[in-house]
């Protein structure tokens, strides 16, 4: 209701402003932001770089921003006091502060326009390096897209490790040629120092690599990577300059300009008035990037793979008759239905049936989604006593009466409601929320705060159902330790990162990785935090005031501990591979050879 009352308001707002607005004076040839509203056609640097400057500073939206963004990061991120410990080795970030930046944030610096202001602030939260936590200001993120048109990706050769064309749309030719020098830069050190400053997917670096350049997934380029290519921040400058070697061509230099595009939208502007209006409306609209084909590059494909059980859940193949793969891409789905955890399970009694000896579970380029699911999957495979994480969540004064209004009888309930969440102790729903409250006080990066009891998510009958008759199935799973093992490009995020951790942890499961940097470990999953949650949160929570412009924070509720060391933070606990492997020419487009890669490493 809330999201439609938005809605309605800007939209009336918009209404409003063209029935009291005189004529406008800006034509189309002179007005940037009526000439990006254009869809279909690209567009020029200049009118987007000058219609995002186009909308004055607002200091009183600012600092409501700012308190928003203060009282969301005191009270509800979970990791606001660990992200100022010292850094764990393997990993690359700053340690951060977070509310001393935004208690201070417009005394550093003076703004004239409302994008400055809202592009320093989503680079602040970027420095946290939580893949679950993004600030974005709507106007100048989710309606342009940059292309680059040519995509990248990193192959290790004769020892060396070097960039490659993965894809070029407008000169075919360029494919497989390798980059040399990108902005008078060696081409690695800049596709590096881009994954350092500009990606927050990961705290390990290697994993923010990988996000940077191209890799494919169910035959198109994955919407997880190839962030170096595709943005929707607005790059520095109009082009990218690359210096290529080719097979029997000479080194040769040329200019890319980027290929900017509008995105289809509900909701659109007309001209510079409107899109004032749009920037500073309450109504948030996300982008959801689409993957990409790779037009012109040697076709992708499964080589010897043979699939045997296709779903929309997971995927099964064989190779030969030893080697079984089960491939994951997603834990998130446009329906969902708990009737999906059936395809999880009959990818897996698929190969059992096959008497496969091997079997390799590929979770590259997975972003994770349903906890459930994730839960669901561990118990299915790894059976033990616990098949989640014990989680929990900030609890400062503000929260325990909300905990406490939300688990009434009488109340409709909420994210809050006790009742909603087993005890990890005990395995059951909270009685009452006290219990949930608990009265655990812990002390990181010298702040101490209040932490709710531990706890687990409640699985659907079905699901639970499911995991019963499994246990008593004629079709059983034979694998162990020695006959399994987990292939990621550390892009499990997520949903998947508990699944990938729980593997690793419990079952003992090896891991590989592919990609990262020549000889540095790589970890297997990112961001395996218990819970990613918005800004929409505000609604349950009266004592809190929500943002009044067109803004929007997504950020981790709820943190996940180890099983075996109680005490540890999965999203702090730098965990690399047990094994690496690295792409080349083939094994980037045929995946098949890095599933027998991956097999290969089994006993």
């Amino acid at each position: 209701m809330n999201a439609m009352n938005n809605l309605i308001i800007y939209i009336l707002s918009v209404a409003l402003a063209f029935f009291i607005a005189p004529t406008l004076s800006l034509s189309l040839s002179n007005d940037p932001c009526a000439r990006i509203a254009k869809k279909g056609v690209s567009h020029l640097y200049d009118d987007v770089k000058t219609c995002y400057l186009s909308t004055p500073f607002n200091v009183s939206v600012a600092k409501r921003t700012l308190q928003t963004l203060n009282d969301l990061f005191k009270d509800l991120y979970v990791f606001t006091d660990q992200s100022k410990e010292p850094v764990k080795e393997g990993f690359d970030f700053t340690p951060l502060d977070i509310l001393s930046v935004l208690d201070t944030f417009l005394d550093k610096k003076s703004y004239s326009t409302d994008f400055e202001f809202n592009k320093d602030l989503r680079f602040t939260v970027k420095k946290l390096r939580d893949g679950h936590t993004d600030f974005q200001a709507g106007c100048y993120l989710n309606d342009i897209v940059f292309d680059q048109q040519i995509y990248l990706y990193s192959v290790v050769k004769d020892g060396k490790q070097i960039i490659k064309v993965f894809d070029d749309t407008i000169d075919g030719k360029n494919v497989d040629c390798e980059v040399t020098q990108i902005n008078s830069k060696p081409a690695l050190q800049a596709i590096k120092e881009f994954a350092q400053t500009q990606l927050s997917s990961s705290r390990d670096l290697g994993v923010r690599f990988n996000d940077a350049l191209a890799s494919v997934k169910e035959i198109a380029i994955a919407t997880t990577s190839n962030q170096f290519s595709v943005r929707t921040d607005l790059p520095e400058s109009d082009s990218i300059t690359y210096t290529l070697e080719c097979p029997n061509r000479r080194p040769f230099q040329f200019v890319r300009k980027w290929n900017i595009t509008t995105v289809d939208r509900f909701l659109e502007w007309q001209d510079m008035k409107t899109f004032q209006s749009y920037c500073f409306s309450e109504f948030f609209l996300s982008y959801i990037p689409t993957q990409k084909k790779a037009v012109n590059s040697p076709p992708f494909t499964y080589g010897k793979a043979k699939q045997v059980y296709n779903a929309l859940a997971a995927n099964a193949y064989t190779l030969g008759e030893d080697i079984g793969i089960v491939e994951i891409g997603t834990f998130s789905f446009r329906r969902v239905h708990d009737s999906l955890a059936f395809e999880y399970q009959g990818a897996f009694q698929e190969l059992a049936k096959r008497k496969v000896k091997k079997v390799v579970i590929d979770l590259s380029n997975n972003p994770g989604g349903s906890i459930n699911f994730a839960v669901f999957l561990s118990g299915l495979i790894v059976p033990s006593k616990h098949f989640a994480f014990p989680t929990d969540l900030r609890v400062p004064p503000t929260i325990q009466q909300v905990i406490r209004n939300e688990s009434r009888p009488e109340s409709d309930g909420g994210f809050y409601n006790a009742s909603s969440w087993n005890s990890f102790e005990t395995g059951k729903p909270f009685e009452n929320a006290e219990q949930f409250i608990g009265n655990r006080s812990l002390t990181r990066g010298g702040t101490t705060d209040e932490y709710s009891a531990l706890f687990i998510d409640q699985l659907p009958d079905l699901l639970l159902e499911i995991l019963k008759d499994q246990r008593k199935s004629p079709i059983q799973f034979p694998w162990d330790k020695d006959s399994t093992i987990i292939l990621t490009n550390g892009h499990c995020a997520s949903a998947c990162a508990l699944v990938s951790r729980y593997f690793a942890e419990i079952g003992q499961y090896p891991t590989v990785a592919v990609g990262g940097f020549l000889e540095q470990p790589l970890s297997f999953s990112t961001f395996p935090g218990g819970e990613v949650i918005d800004n929409g949160i505000l609604t349950e929570l009266p004592a809190y005031k929500p943002f009044i412009s067109n803004v929007a924070l997504d950020f981790t509720i709820r943190e996940a501990y180890s099983l075996k060391n109680p005490n540890e933070v999965l999203d702090f606990q730098f965990r690399p591979a047990t094994h690496r492997l690295y792409y080349d020419e083939k094994n980037s487009r045929d995946i098949s050879l890095l599933w027998e890669q991956a097999a290969d490493l089994l006993k």
